[in-house]
């Protein structure tokens, strides 16, 4: 790598060999995280691999062996890490394949900074109003008397308007929590609980949270577009007042993706089905580890069946042949 006489706040480090790594986040002798970035020689365009835990992808739109790709990464790290210019070193690793820039930043915990970036701790109401953007996904804690975590409700928040921080959410009405402790309960058993009465509304963040904590939960971000601000207050709109719920396909978390992301999945949802098909397994076969494995199979294949419908939208797909014929 030539070393980058453009910018001058950047530290060239000891350069390290490539057969050390452990990973993409190590530490060096003084307990600094270092970021590898690998680097494919001659490419159009390089890819930002891993940070830490979280998986974090970019392009960046030049080889990095110049000063522009240099300011790119520099833009780019200190964007999402929120560093400085002089918290940041660029250096090259030797004896590899593809060439590799080392990233140097100061000692903290880097996958609480990056998941920062999308979620905020779980807290009272009033500590999150300030902080919410329209199109803000809402996630509620709700718990049991006894103080243990039953399910998250989700929301999503469209403004405020005289006092009230609006969050729009699919709800059965004044005792969500009753229908959904039992519908939690029946779904473990392994029964498929359809249809209770709910529908699309907007309410004040306070009345949603009540006294249960909440936080901002964008973490899909990671993997997946959100849609612009406007246009995510005019699904909502669209959305009002219509009704139905099914625990497994239009759950509040079901409308909140739709909203934000023109995606309708649940995770909650998932591990439920998950469970279902491990319990009728094992119904079958009396063996918890082919249960186990049909259960995991399962979930991993409604993960799957998720990425497919995002970049290939089936059931639009459908439709344009339908109303062309």
């Amino acid at each position: 790598m030539k070393k980058n006489t453009k910018i001058k706040s950047l530290n060239v480090v000891t350069e390290m060999s490539a057969e050390t790594e452990t990973g993409p986040v190590v530490k060096d002798n003084n307990g600094q995280i270092i970021l590898k970035i690998h680097a494919t020689p001659g490419a159009k365009k390089n890819t930002i691999l891993e940070i830490g835990d979280e998986e974090i992808r970019t392009h960046i739109s030049c080889p990095p062996v110049d000063g522009k790709a240099n300011a790119e990464l520099l833009s780019f790290f200190q964007n999402i890490l929120d560093l400085k210019k002089n918290e940041i070193s660029i250096g090259k690793g030797l004896k590899s394949r593809n060439k590799m820039l080392i990233i140097n930043s100061p000692k903290y915990n880097v996958k609480s900074r990056m998941s920062n970036s999308y979620t905020t701790p779980w807290g009272a109401a009033t500590n999150l109003v300030e902080k919410l953007k329209i199109g803000d996904l809402v996630e509620f804690q709700r718990t049991a008397k006894c103080g243990i975590k039953i399910y998250s409700h989700w929301g999503i928040y469209i403004g405020s308007r005289n006092g009230i921080h609006g969050i729009a959410h699919l709800t059965n009405g004044e005792n969500n929590d009753k229908v959904l402790e039992r519908t939690t309960f029946l779904t473990i058993s392994g029964v498929n609980v359809e249809h209770q009465t709910a529908l699309v509304r907007v309410d004040d963040i306070f009345d949603v949270a009540f006294n249960d904590r909440c936080r901002i939960n964008n973490s899909l971000d990671r993997y997946y577009k959100p849609l612009p601000g406007k246009v995510i207050y005019l699904r909502v709109k669209y959305r009002m007042g219509d009704c139905g719920y099914n625990l497994f396909n239009n759950n509040c978390e079901h409308f909140v993706n739709w909203a934000r992301y023109n995606l309708s999945t649940s995770t909650q949802a998932k591990i439920g089905k998950a469970i279902v098909y491990g319990v009728a397994v094992f119904t079958v076969s009396s063996c918890p580890v082919t249960a186990l494995c049909a259960g995991g199979l399962s979930y991993l294949g409604l993960e799957g069946y998720d990425v497919v419908r995002k970049v290939f939208p089936v059931d639009a797909c459908f439709k344009y042949f339908l109303d062309s014929r």
